[in-house]
């Protein structure tokens, strides 16, 4: 059987974590607040963690990945439709180039070939 994941609001997230930033002092450690207070609220000891942490990147506390970041952006498939485009040229599968130029050259003749391949598709049908 597997084990359902529990969803909780913001607001309990947000009030979980205030709970252990506020009475952090009264432990001997962060880890023991953390420890104390999901047990309290019934939630697991890494989920509060995490939620920790997305706080304080949010602020800007600590570097990491903030909640603006992480969204998915509306057309994010076009860039990634491009970079598998470009990944059909086995020479941009590993970084073999020495120098940024280089690798710029070859990304340029991969798109050159491309858009020949495109346009000749164009001419005969």
């Amino acid at each position: 059987m597997s084990k359902s994941a529990k969803t909780y609001s913001p607001e309990f997230r947000e009030r979980a974590v205030r709970m252990v930033l506020d009475n952090h002092e009264q432990h001997e450690s962060r880890w023991a607040a953390i420890r104390s207070v999901s047990s309290k609220i019934g939630c697991s000891t890494n989920a509060l963690h995490m939620w920790i942490s997305k706080s304080e990147a949010d602020s800007g506390g600590q570097s990491g990945v903030t909640t603006k970041m992480g969204e998915v952006l509306p057309r994010r498939w076009v860039v990634e439709r491009n970079f598998a485009w470009h990944g059909r040229c086995r020479r941009l599968t590993k970084d073999w180039e020495k120098s940024v130029a280089s690798a710029e050259a070859w990304i340029d003749i991969s798109h050159i070939r491309l858009t020949t391949r495109r346009l000749a598709s164009y001419c005969y049908t």
